[in-house]
């Protein structure tokens, strides 16, 4: 087996782990707060949306580990101006949402459900405002997401 199957294989594991944890935070745990606003599950499901973050980081891991393996195995260069050049400027976008926003605002939002305690009925203002905000932060990342795995496929040009 070479390098480049070994860094396809660790790439595709990313993409299938990214769409699938999307996937289903989409469909269940954001659904859920959405379905019990204001509720004692409402709070249940901004814990479990909070806890996603590791899961998340381990595939945007594998995603960079296996793109940048990948684009140096082959010499395909950073940022050419081409299909692959696109994905790769998507990704830098993508990690700097992350980065500077999402990961940080989940960290404040994570210490105010913390600062709760365990007899909390529900969330507060703030938090259902901060986790509204990086939903829709989430949701841009998915976009970019979806057009990376599109033009994978695609290869235009």
């Amino acid at each position: 087996m070479s390098w480049g199957t070994i860094f396809l294989t660790v790439h595709l594991l990313g993409v299938a782990l990214w769409f699938g944890g999307a996937f289903y935070e989409r469909i269940f745990v954001f659904a859920g707060v959405r379905e019990h606003q204001g509720s004692p599950m409402e709070l249940v499901y901004t814990k479990v949306m909070l806890k996603t973050q590791p899961f998340f980081l381990v595939s945007v891991l594998l995603l960079l580990i296996g793109g940048v393996g990948m684009t140096i195995f082959y010499r395909l260069g950073f940022l050419p101006a081409s299909w692959l050049g696109i994905k790769q400027g998507l990704a830098i976008v993508m990690v700097a949402i992350f980065a500077g926003y999402i990961g940080p605002t989940m960290k404040k939002t994570e210490q105010q459900v913390q600062a709760l305690g365990d007899k909390a009925a529900t969330v507060t203002p703030e938090i259902r405002r901060n986790v509204h905000n990086f939903q829709l932060a989430l949701d841009i990342v998915h976009v970019g997401l979806v057009i990376n795995f599109l033009l994978g496929i695609w290869q235009p040009f």
